[in-house]
C-alpha cells in the first residue's frame, strides 16, 4: 500500500521506513513523510524559540518524574559510557582552563600515577585526590600535588624567595 505525503506530494510505501506511526490516523501513519516531518518540526522550532522554550519548560515540569526515572534507568544501564563521557568532559574543560587540549590533559593525567611531585604521597581510598598545580600568573601547568604541598605553596604565595627564607629558617640551629 502506498501513501501520499501531504507536503512533498510524493507517493511512498506506507511503512515505518518512510512515515512515522500515528495511532490517531486511519492509516496508522502521519500525513507527512519522515524528511518532510523533520523539516516541518525544525521550521516550527525556529519560528518562535521563546515559545518553544516555554513549552519545553512546561512539559518538563508536567512529566518531570517520568523523565527523571527514564534518565536514571538509562544511566544505570550505561554506566561505562556515562563515566567515559564524564572523563572526556572533565579532560576537555579542565584542559581548556589551562590552555591544553583534551589529549594533552590526558597525557598530563598519566603523571598523576607517580603521586605528589614534591613529597611523592599517593592518595588512597577516601583521601582527596591530587590537585593540578599551575602558575597563577601565566596559567602554565606545573604538576600534580597533594593537598598539603599544594596548600603550602599557596601559603607561601608561590614565591621562591619566601620559600628559600623558610628553608634557611628551618636549617638554623636553635639558639
Amino acid at each position: 500500500m502506498e501513501k501520499q505525503c501531504c507536503a512533498c506530494k510524493l507517493f511512498k510505501p506506507a511503512t515505518t521506513e518512510f512515515f512515522y506511526s500515528d495511532k490517531r490516523k486511519k492509516t496508522g501513519f502521519m500525513s507527512r513523510c519522515k524528511p518532510c516531518w523533520t523539516n516541518y518540526i525544525r521550521e516550527w522550532r525556529n519560528r518562535d524559540p521563546e515559545k518553544r522554550r516555554e513549552r519545553d519548560r512546561r512539559d518538563y515540569h508536567h512529566h518531570r518524574e517520568r523523565i527523571l526515572e527514564t534518565k536514571r534507568k538509562w544511566t544505570s544501564a550505561n554506566l561505562v559510557r556515562v563515566r567515559q563521557i564524564g572523563r572526556d568532559f572533565k579532560r576537555k574543560t579542565r584542559g581548556a582552563k589551562y590552555g591544553m587540549t583534551a589529549e594533552e590533559y590526558r597525557l598530563c593525567e598519566l603523571r598523576r600515577a607517580n603521586g605528589c611531585e614534591i613529597c611523592g604521597h599517593l592518595p588512597k581510598g577516601e583521601q582527596r585526590a591530587l590537585a593540578l598545580d599551575h602558575q597563577h600568573r601565566t596559567g602554565k601547568v606545573r604538576g600534580w600535588l597533594c593537598t598539603r604541598c599544594n596548600t603550602g605553596l599557596g601559603l607561601f604565595r608561590d614565591d621562591p624567595e619566601l620559600l628559600r627564607q623558610a628553608i634557611e629558617y628551618l636549617q638554623e640551629p636553635n639558639t
